[in-house]
């Protein structure tokens, strides 16, 4: 029994011939919105930088020792944002709604970083920013056909 993947998404590739259509999923637009906002990209003082999933991990070690130190909005959205757009993932059919809350929560953190980039001038920063906002606009798009 074959099962069909509704496509919601179309993406233009150039190829030889000029523009084909590229179809993605809403689920792969969400698995790609978590890998995107991962490789967020911190850099401050003298040559101190970090990308998110560094910092996650450092979170989550520090979560074991120290629990109250890493009860902050700018941790917890972020994360919670990841876990909404996770669990929404996996689900037969996956909700707008919660992939709406789930964006948000996560584009608190990268706007302040789009933010930081624009203002320190900070190409890194601000071009590690780009994939998320990207992947993002297609999955609201998604969630807008809907």
């Amino acid at each position: 029994m074959e099962v069909a993947v509704e496509p919601i998404c179309l993406l233009l590739k150039r190829t030889k011939q000029g523009y084909t259509l590229m179809l993605m999923n809403k689920k792969l637009l969400h698995l790609l919105v978590i890998m995107s906002s991962l490789i967020g990209y911190l850099e401050w003082g003298n040559k101190q930088h970090l990308f998110i999933f560094q910092a996650e991990a450092q979170i989550f070690y520090s979560l074991l020792k120290h629990p109250s130190s890493v009860f902050h909005p700018l941790v917890v959205l972020p994360f919670l944002g990841q876990l909404l757009l996770a669990t929404n993932m996996f689900k037969p059919n996956p909700k707008s709604i919660i992939s709406i809350l789930g964006v948000c929560c996560i584009a608190i953190l990268f706007l302040l970083l789009l933010l930081a980039g624009l203002l320190s001038k900070n190409y890194k920063i601000i071009m590690f920013t780009i994939p998320f906002f990207a992947f993002v606009y297609l999955l609201l798009r998604s969630c807008k056909k809907k």
